[in-house]
């Protein structure tokens, strides 16, 4: 059994599996969408998160709608999110901030300076 379960949700199936071969340095399962639709559709296959990965730029339900309706809802509420884009304005990077983010991270990321500040998160939590 994995030590993590992280949750990405980005549209770019290369940034996703990018993540996914990150994240197995540090033994974590990760679950992919391309979508915020599909969290919200079927939440039980995305329940016991320790950390999610947020794009804000998604098709169909926008990224900060998702934190929104993240944050609102019981079974989430308390996991890390990180919000990982390479379109943001200084309002939404804010707005995302007053929401719950734990962490910005800018694309395109440096693998390594991702890893070491998602193991902070997890360790923290």
């Amino acid at each position: 059994m994995s030590k993590y379960r992280i949750l990405v949700i980005d549209d770019v199936r290369t940034i996703r599996l990018s993540l996914k071969m990150l994240f197995q340095k540090i033994d974590a399962e990760v679950m992919e969408l391309d979508n915020a639709e599909e969290l919200f559709q079927s939440t039980w296959r995305y329940n016991n998160m320790d950390l999610i990965i947020l794009d804000i730029e998604l098709p169909g339900m926008s990224g900060m709608t998702a934190l929104v309706k993240i944050k609102e809802d019981k079974r989430w509420s308390d996991v890390p999110l990180i919000m990982l884009t390479s379109h943001a304005s200084k309002v939404v990077i804010q707005q995302a901030i007053h929401t719950g983010i734990v962490d910005y991270i800018r694309k395109p990321f440096v693998g390594e300076e991702l890893l070491n500040r998602v193991k902070k998160i997890l360790t923290v939590k």
